[in-house]
């Protein structure tokens, strides 16, 4: 159906299946752009925030050389990024530059949040505090107005939005003479958004549907309904996702840099009334039990989410510093916030985060005597569970966590190792069957869909907020001295790993990877189910186990193992992918490069040294080789470079926290420019 044409409310049609750019890895850009026009797509979709604009130039170029397409046959659509508001037509023709082209189909308004065009960052820029820097001297009523002025150039043949809501489509309206053609939204069976679908067709507005499948990972692949669907009609899960948005009336989009894929993605059907209607009754039903899933969130780019999703408690709490109806929230919830009158706004604020996201697990994140000092704070939550019980427990987990490195003990050389005795750390043969324990619980329940779920609740929610030193002193002081092999402190732990690299002349960046490597950990206070979702080796979820992944035959049991997709080599993936989208099983590795990410400045070997560290079967195993991009070659030299010192700097030599804090210090403030980070 990728000859099916949808009309625009300017005459034009628009073909109904697209390929979308978004998180293509780059390299494969060019590729899958000219393949997907070879093999009968006639809608391609890209924009200037992915960055990938010249590959998908010189993917229509070969197109054209090619003789596969005609400029005049196809449909091209562009966005224009939000710190290019005020600057409309300077972002278009650098697109059209780097698309080769001159003129686009359709170009979309990316976002409705002007972001400031003289900030630190060319596209996401921030201010201090670590917000993001909108540009609140201009609306997105003025740059749809200047967008309106592109048709006359030339450059554009229609204008349109994305990601509006029906209240920012109210406010735009009445106020523009030329009616967008298009609405671009993220779309499908767990996020309908009906109303704003309703709206759209009322007003002539066509509606595009991105992320059909749930986003990077596929996670619609796993729902019961669409499934069930699948099975009845006889086609593939994406076939059923990409043919409910044509029933619909929309447009979609389906981003894949594998030919198969593209190829297959071309097989969409027409869906009956039965087919919707089992479809429609599982959205009806997320939707009354107020779990409609988004996976593609407004907040980042400054813009309050005015969507379906009725998650009213987490959209206040996205709101920063508003401090009275924290306050009040958290009497609601169930959890008092003891503030010192002296409390600062962030302090209270902090408080009243930290008892409200942790009700759940009776505990509070801000306990540390020093911590609660040092922001003025005191707090309770009911039913508080003590320090002597979360000792416990963490020990458990490091007790889990160091036998889990002596299974996985690497014969790596460098400096400070090289006249160590590694024999004097526990054997595997001693470790065995506590080890082989927690594997089993963990290749059980680490689902597709519980990853999802954890990486939406992670996005959901803000745990705390406090500086890095502060993050190292909660997890210090909230756990005791609990490592076998060693009387050191956690600090003192994170220090002797640093202090490695530091001797051995790695760079700064390393250096303070090394730090801050394990700070995900505090991962196990903030609502984990166990020591199964914090510690262990690392493997993808949503395609076949590979046997380098230990004790492999544990999975056997695993909601996953027999899955139509999720069992197969490539399942939700594809060959060289890139292993950035590729989910791998939750804990505190992901949970910290999530937060590095986004928060820091460290360069992409320390995010993946973040990241990959506990990858065991792709840097120690070979394994999974087949998702891996020409970046993840790097990165994985530098994964291997890490890794020695995360498993053998372990010593009784006591690092002295005072004489070296002011090192470390001055190495968090350089990698991490926003001083309180958002846990």
């Amino acid at each position: 159906m990728t000859d099916t044409l949808l009309k625009l409310n300017t005459g034009a049609s628009i073909p109904a299946l697209g390929l979308g750019t978004w998180q293509s890895a780059a390299g494969d850009v060019k590729k899958s752009v000219a393949h997907a026009l070879g093999v009968g797509y006639k809608h391609i979709d890209c924009a200037y925030c992915y960055g990938n604009e010249d590959e998908v130039g010189e993917g229509l170029a070969e197109a054209f050389k090619s003789g596969a397409v005609k400029r005049e046959d196809i449909f091209v659509t562009t966005k224009l990024w939000c710190t290019y508001h005020s600057r409309a037509e300077e972002n278009l023709d650098k697109s059209l530059k780097s698309l080769g082209l001159d003129y686009v189909d359709l170009y979309l308004m990316h976002w409705p949040c002007p972001m400031n065009p003289n900030g630190n960052h060319d596209k996401f820029p921030k201010l201090a505090d670590g917000s993001r820097d909108l540009d609140k001297s201009w609306s997105h009523v003025q740059t749809y107005k200047d967008m309106e002025k592109l048709l006359k150039t030339g450059k554009v043949k229609a204008i349109g939005v994305a990601n509006y809501s029906v209240k920012y489509l109210e406010e735009l309206l009445p106020q523009v003479s030329v009616i967008p053609a298009v609405n671009q939204i993220e779309n499908h069976p767990s996020l309908p958004q009906q109303e704003i679908v309703d709206f759209c067709k009322a007003k002539g507005i066509h509606v595009t549907a991105y992320s059909p499948f749930g986003s990077t990972g596929g996670p619609m692949f796993s729902a019961e309904p669409v499934l069930e669907v699948a099975k009845r009609r006889n086609v593939s899960v994406g076939s059923v996702l990409l043919s409910y948005h044509i029933a619909r009336g929309s447009s979609v989009l389906a981003k894949s840099v594998t030919p198969s894929r593209i190829e297959e993605n071309k097989n969409v059907i027409q869906l009956d009334a039965t087919d919707m209607a089992i479809l429609d009754k599982y959205s009806n039903e997320l939707k009354a039990n107020g779990k409609l899933k988004r996976y593609v969130y407004p907040e980042r780019h400054g813009q309050i989410p005015l969507i379906e999703v009725e998650q009213h408690d987490i959209l206040v709490l996205r709101k920063p510093f508003m401090v009275e109806p924290l306050s009040a929230m958290s009497k609601t919830k169930g959890c008092e916030g003891k503030l010192s009158p002296r409390a600062t706004s962030r302090a209270r604020v902090t408080a009243v985060l930290s008892a409200f996201h942790n009700a759940s697990i009776h505990s509070c994140l801000i306990s540390s005597a020093k911590l609660a000092a040092k922001m003025a704070v005191t707090m309770h939550a009911p039913n508080s569970t003590s320090s002597e019980s979360w000792n416990s427990r963490f020990q458990a987990l490091e007790d889990t966590s160091d036998n889990i490195d002596a299974v996985n003990s690497m014969k790596a050389a460098s400096t400070f190792d090289a006249e160590k005795d590694k024999t004097q750390f526990r054997k595997f043969e001693d470790a065995c069957d506590r080890v082989k324990n927690f594997y089993r619980e963990q290749h059980l329940k680490q689902t597709v869909e519980y990853n999802q779920r954890a990486r939406e609740e992670m996005k959901a929610k803000t745990r705390a907020r406090m500086t890095i030193w502060e993050a190292m002193e909660m997890l210090n002081t909230l756990i005791d001295n609990s490592d076998p092999d060693t009387s050191l402190s956690q600090i003192e732990h994170l220090m002797q790993t640093a202090e490695a690299m530091r001797k051995d002349g790695k760079p700064r960046w390393m250096q303070l990877t090394g730090l801050v490597h394990d700070l995900g950990k505090l991962l196990f206070f903030f609502g984990a189910q166990g020591q199964w979702d914090v510690v262990g080796d690392t493997f993808p979820v949503g395609c076949a186990y590979s046997e380098k992944i230990i004790y492999p035959d544990t999975f056997v049991d695993n909601p996953d193992y027999n899955h139509e997709v999720y069992s197969t080599k490539y399942g939700i993936y594809g060959p060289r992918c890139g292993l950035d989208n590729v989910m791998l099983s939750w804990g505190h590795d992901e949970y910290l490069y999530q937060i590095a990410k986004d928060q820091s400045t460290l360069p992409d070997e320390a995010l993946a040294m973040i990241r990959y560290h506990s990858f065991y079967p792709w840097h120690s195993g070979g394994a999974y080789m087949e998702f891996m991009n020409e970046k993840d070659e790097k990165m994985l030299e530098a994964v291997r470079a890490f890794n020695p010192y995360d498993l053998y700097s372990k010593s009784d030599d006591v690092p002295s926290i005072e004489e070296l804090k002011p090192y470390y210090m001055e190495l968090i403030d350089e990698f991490f420019p926003v001083k309180i980070i958002n846990w």
